[in-house]
């Protein structure tokens, strides 16, 4: 990893990367039982309908919560993994937006469910993305987000990236729990599930504080 650089838009270069490696990427991840431990926490602990999954890749998990019949919203900067997620999960919502700058009103939907896209984002911006997300979350919601646990923030090559670099803001557990207590939410669990992500997870559901 190198260190991050003021003169780089690390997450044009990350969304420039997905694009790149699209189909790759909805292939390689399409087997989401692994994850159905985090999948039946979310469900468990959902207390409406109205869901938003941020940073929804191709549609994977967009796809699975239509199949339960909730009302999905889902976001990502990658024109080309949106062209995969329509197709995916065809009753789900999409829009192509900013997670830092949610174009939502407050308090519209009962659950976020953040996989693996928020670690993307420089730490500068992390704070004022989770004050975002508490604005349009519920006062009853749920919140589900999973960061790559490590230290350090910077950009990464891998053969799988075809060439392209992907941004990672890594963090320890008390780092990513002292921000989201900072960004509104009060930690109601952790779980370390046992997938096929390459990188390790730490899987973190919270509830708004009021």
């Amino acid at each position: 990893m190198i260190n991050r650089s003021e003169d780089i838009d690390v997450v044009g270069t990350t969304i420039a990367a997905y694009d790149r490696m699209a189909t790759d990427y909805a292939t390689h991840y399409q087997d989401r039982t692994p994850y159905q431990p985090l999948y039946d926490y979310f469900l468990e602990h959902l207390g409406g309908k109205e869901v938003l999954d941020v940073g929804c890749g191709s549609g994977h998990d967009a796809a699975f919560f239509t199949k339960k019949e909730l009302e999905v919203t889902a976001i990502d900067l990658s024109a080309n993994l949106l062209a995969l997620a329509k197709k995916a999960a065809p009753k789900a919502k999409f829009h192509k937006m900013d997670m830092r700058n949610l174009e939502f009103p407050p308090k519209i939907f009962d659950g976020l469910w953040v996989m693996a896209s928020f670690q993307h984002l420089p730490k500068i911006d992390a704070h004022k993305t989770l004050v975002g997300f508490r604005t349009v979350l519920k006062d009853s919601g749920l919140l589900y987000l999973s960061v790559t646990e490590g230290v350090g923030e910077g950009l990464k090559s891998k053969e799988r990236y075809f060439g392209s670099k992907k941004y990672f803001a890594n963090y320890t557990e008390d780092e990513i729990k002292q921000l989201i207590t900072d960004g509104g939410f009060t930690v109601m669990d952790i779980i370390r599930a046992k997938t096929t992500r390459q990188n390790v997870f730490i899987d973190i559901f919270a509830r708004p504080t009021v």
